[in-house]
């Protein structure tokens, strides 16, 4: 028994990060692919990016509410540092801060979650490049995969 609520704990199964986030996000992906075979891969596709981003943007304005206004670069480090130091975040990257400047911080990923995924997702010869980024002003995050 636990001490607190008097039930008998039973086997408990330890997984992995990845283990955990592939569960937890099993059915999200059933659902995509239900809604790609009625909607159409578009439209099911433009239906979850606009749930993600309002998702995103709400989650960013809650977190900025708690953390105050961003009115200088040294704010934003704060908060980058600050996420990136979350127990859940350092699960799903590691990285490493190459150098910091007063108007400039830079950062290399060396292991991800994400990008492990994907790419057992798809082949281990295909490769991904990106040219044109959201965060440097360009129209779209361009994915080339080769």
């Amino acid at each position: 028994m636990n001490g607190n609520s008097g039930h008998v704990d039973r086997d408990v199964k330890k997984l992995s990060y990845r283990e955990y986030v592939k569960t937890r996000y099993a059915n999200a992906v059933v659902l995509a692919r239900q809604m790609e075979k009625i909607l159409g891969k578009d439209r099911a596709h433009e239906i979850i990016r606009d749930a993600f981003y309002n998702d995103m943007t709400d989650m960013v304005k809650e977190e900025l509410e708690e953390q105050g206004p961003v009115n200088k670069f040294a704010d934003f480090v704060r908060l980058e540092k600050d996420e990136n130091e979350q127990p859940n975040f350092k699960n799903i990257v590691e990285l490493k801060y190459s150098h910091e400047l007063d108007t400039e911080l830079s950062l290399n990923v060396s292991r991800c979650l994400y990008a492990r995924a994907y790419a057992q997702a798809n082949h281990p010869r295909i490769k991904l490049r990106r040219s044109e980024t959201l965060m440097e002003g360009h129209s779209c995050c361009n994915h080339v995969w080769y």
